[in-house]
């Protein structure tokens, strides 16, 4: 989650002010984790290998994860959910 919050914070575009909404919903097969901004989203990362620093999140959240996701519709949101082991 810490991930997609400093995404946020970083490529929103937001000058310190606006919102920065954490919804986390948990049903008995997963768990979603979704992070929206009034930002202007971000450009797709450069390739995998050639990224000197940072810029590794996304691949981290996309290892970990059993679904992950960044939509825009008049606001940012990044998401990632888990299915939970039965």
């Amino acid at each position: 989650m810490s991930e997609l919050v400093t995404n946020s914070l970083l490529h929103s575009g937001l000058s310190g002010h606006g919102e920065i909404v954490v919804t986390a919903a948990r049903t008995p097969k997963a768990v979603r984790i979704e992070v929206c901004d009034e930002g202007i989203g971000f450009k797709e990362a450069s390739a995998a290998g050639q990224r000197v620093d940072g810029g590794h999140g996304l691949d981290i959240i996309a290892a970990i994860s059993t679904n992950w996701g960044v939509h825009s519709d008049g606001f940012t949101a990044a998401w990632f959910s888990y299915t939970l082991a039965a």
